[in-house]
C-alpha cells in the first residue's frame, strides 16, 4: 500500500530541531536523509513493508523533526501495528503546526476513536484553517513588455524607497524591475529573472540579484551589449549577476560577479576564470554598509567588495565568497539582527553567521520547524525575525523572538497561514511596524516557464501588522 505524501515542499531537506553545535556538513546529512526516504518510498511501492519501515525510521531518527519524515514514519508504523509510536509522531506534527486531515488517510483507520489520536487529529485539522489577515497594500501594474504580458511576471522580490515613497517589484518570468508608477526602471540582463532586491537608502542604490529561472536554458539568452561580449566571451552565458542601479538617474551602474575587471561607460562586469555565482537569490544591505547576496545553487553567500566603487579608477564593486565552511544545500533569505546575519537555508533551516562569515550555534525551540523558509526579515529593533515559510503545509508567516545575545530563538508564533488570497508568498520587508510581502508569486504555475498554466493576476504587495516590540512600547 502506498502511503507516502509530502508535507514539506523541499522533500526530505532537513531537520527542525534544537542543535546547539554547528553541523560541520549540513549537505551530507540532507543527502543521507534523502537517500533513506527514497529507499523507503521505493520499498513501500513494491510492497516490502519491513524495508520501508526500517528505512523511514532511520531517516526520521536522522532528522527527528522533519514533517514529511514524521508523517510517513507514523503512517508505516500504524500499518505495522505500532500505533502508540504513530500517535506520538502525529501529536508532534500537530504541535509543529502542520495542517492535515489524517482522518481521511487509510493508514490511520485503525486508530480512530483513541483519545490521543483524536486530539492530534483535531489540532492538525485546525492548523489547516486560514489564520490572520493580510490586507492589500499595493497592486503593481504596468503595460505589456517585449518579454510577455504583465500578468505573467512571476514577482519574487520587493524593495521600498521611503524618501520617495516608491515601491519596486522584480519579475522572474518577465525580467524587469518595475516601479509602482508603471515605470520599468531596469530590464534584466537577457532572460535572467530578478529575484531578491534591497534598497540602499544611504547610497541611493537598488541592489538586485538576477539569475536564470529553473529550466530556462542559458542558450536562450538575449544578445548582451557588445562591450560585455568582448569582455566576458562565452562566460557571459549561464551567469548569475548582482546588479546595482542608481534609482534617481534610473541608470544601471554595475554588473557584478567574481573578481575585479572593468570596462568603460561607468558599468563594470567581470570575466570569471574560476568559481562564480550560480543562482543569486536574495540581497542584504547591513547596517555597516556591507552588501551580501545569497547563492541558492552555489550553497554560499557572496560579499560585495568596494560597494561604493563607481568608476574604472576604483577596485569595485565585485563579489567574493563570504560564507565559510562547506556549502549549504539551498541558501535563501537573509536578515540582520542582534549583531548577526541570519540565513534561511531552505533545506537545513536557520543559521547564525558572525562578521567573519562563520556559522555559529543557534538554539531553537524543539518543535519549531524552520525548513522551507524563503523570505527572511528583521524588525527595526533587531530582536525579532519574520519568516515566509512557503515550503511548509500550510504556507505561513512566522514571528521568531531572539535572545538578547542573538544566540537563540526563544519563542515563535504563526502570524498568518493558508490564506486564500495567497499564491505562494515569497519575499518581504519591514517598515514602521508592518511586514510587506509579495503575496501572489504564482510559482506553482511556472513548471514550464515558456507556457505557464493558470491565470496569473497583477502582482500584489500585501501587508501584515506585526506584534508590538519592546522598543515600540517604550
Amino acid at each position: 500500500m502506498q502511503v507516502f505524501i509530502l508535507l514539506l515542499f523541499g522533500l526530505v531537506a532537513g531537520a527542525c530541531q534544537s542543535l546547539p553545535p554547528v553541523d560541520p556538513d549540513p549537505a551530507a546529512s540532507v543527502d543521507a536523509a534523502r537517500e533513506l526516504f527514497a529507499l523507503a518510498a521505493a520499498a513501500d511501492q513494491e510492497g516490502d513493508a519491513a524495508t520501508a519501515l526500517a528505512a523511514i525510521q532511520q531517516a526520521a531518527a536522522l532528522r527527528p523533526n522533519h514533517p514529511t519524515l514524521l508523517y510517513n514514519a507514523a503512517a508505516l508504523e500504524a500499518q505495522a501495528g505500532y500505533t502508540a509510536q504513530a500517535r506520538l509522531r502525529l501529536a508532534k506534527l500537530a504541535r509543529m503546526g502542520v495542517g492535515l486531515n489524517v482522518r481521511a488517510q487509510p493508514a490511520f483507520e485503525g486508530m480512530h476513536g483513541h483519545e490521543s489520536f483524536e486530539r492530534a487529529a483535531d489540532q492538525l485539522a485546525r492548523n489547516a484553517e486560514p489564520l490572520g489577515e493580510t490586507p492589500l497594500h499595493r497592486s503593481i501594474s504596468f503595460g505589456p513588455t517585449q518579454f510577455g504580458p504583465v500578468t505573467k511576471i512571476l514577482p519574487e522580490g520587493i524593495a521600498y524607497d521611503a524618501q520617495r515613497d516608491d515601491w519596486y517589484v522584480g519579475g522572474v518570468a518577465v525580467p524587469f524591475i518595475v516601479r509602482e508608477k508603471a515605470e520599468a526602471v531596469f530590464s534584466a540582463t537577457g532572460k535572467r529573472g530578478v529575484f531578491g532586491m534591497q534598497f540602499d537608502a544611504e547610497r541611493r542604490v537598488l541592489w538586485a540579484a538576477t539569475a536564470f529561472p529553473p529550466g530556462v536554458s542559458t542558450e536562450a539568452d538575449h544578445e548582451p551589449p557588445r562591450e560585455w561580449v568582448e569582455l566576458l566571451g562565452d562566460n557571459w552565458k549561464g551567469r548569475s549577476l548582482l546588479v546595482r542601479i542608481r534609482v534617481d538617474e534610473q541608470e544601471l551602474a554595475s554588473v557584478m560577479s567574481h573578481g575585479p575587471v572593468h570596462y568603460g561607460g561607468g558599468v563594470q562586469a567581470v570575466s570569471v576564470p574560476g568559481e562564480q555565482p550560480n543562482s543569486l537569490g536574495d540581497v542584504l544591505v547591513r547596517a555597516n554598509g556591507e552588501v551580501l547576496t545569497s547563492d541558492a545553487e552555489g550553497g554560499t553567500i557572496w560579499r560585495v567588495i568596494d560597494p561604493d566603487g563607481w568608476d574604472a579608477d576604483s577596485e569595485g564593486p565585485w563579489l567574493e565568497r563570504w560564507l565559510q565552511g562547506p556549502e549549504l544545500p539551498s541558501p535563501q533569505g537573509m536578515a540582520e539582527a542582534a549583531g548577526f546575519v541570519y540565513l534561511a537555508d531552505y533545506s537545513t533551516g536557520l543559521h547564525r553567521i558572525d562578521d567573519d562569515g562563520e556559522r555559529r550555534p543557534l538554539v531553537k525551540p524543539e518543535e519549531l520547524c524552520d525548513l522551507g523558509i524563503d523570505g527572511l526579515a528583521a524588525t527595526e529593533d533587531g530582536r525579532h525575525l519574520i519568516a515566509i515559510q512557503n515550503g511548509f503545509a500550510p504556507q505561513r508567516i512566522l514571528w521568531l523572538s531572539l535572545s538578547e545575545d542573538g544566540t537563540a530563538v526563544t519563542d515563535w508564533q504563526v502570524l498568518a497561514a493558508g490564506l486564500p488570497e495567497w499564491r505562494e508568498p515569497t519575499l518581504g520587508l519591514v517598515h514602521e511596524g508592518w511586514f510587506y510581502f509579495v503575496a501572489n508569486s504564482h510559482w506553482p504555475d511556472f513548471a514550464d516557464f515558456e507556457n505557464p498554466k493558470g491565470k496569473q493576476g497583477v502582482p500584489e504587495i500585501r501587508k501584515l501588522r506585526l506584534p508590538s516590540t519592546e522598543s515600540e512600547q517604550e
